[in-house]
């Protein structure tokens, strides 16, 4: 019996770890949404496109090189949602704060769900 529930714990530990993977933030505007850094027509359109991007990582006041690699792995021919994770899990929490406060400046909402 205990070995049945070793195996059902590291199951459930299993399935744990690759569902609750690292993330960045979900991001929606007009209705649509995607999380920020993952390769999505929405994203392109919206952010790399219209080069609005750029305009709210200068908003979010982050280190220039930051800006430069959330830009290069977001919108160019580089593009890693990987790498973009990466760069936003060593962001302090204050800089988190203001990257999500500048996408709603732009008119975007984080982290909403719409049912």
């Amino acid at each position: 019996m205990k070995r049945l529930y070793g195996h059902i714990g590291a199951t459930l530990f299993t399935v744990l770890l690759i569902g609750c993977g690292p993330s960045t933030f979900l991001i929606d505007k007009a209705g649509t949404s995607a999380y920020f850094g993952r390769n999505s027509q929405f994203l392109n359109k919206k952010l790399c496109t219209s080069d609005e991007l750029r305009l709210i990582l200068a908003d979010a006041d982050l280190p220039r090189e930051m800006e430069s690699d959330f830009y290069r792995y977001t919108c160019s021919e580089e593009k890693s949602y990987d790498k973009v994770i990466s760069l936003y899990l060593v962001l302090t929490p204050v800089e988190k704060l203001r990257l999500k406060r500048a996408f709603e400046k732009h008119g975007y909402e984080v982290n909403r769900v719409h049912c």
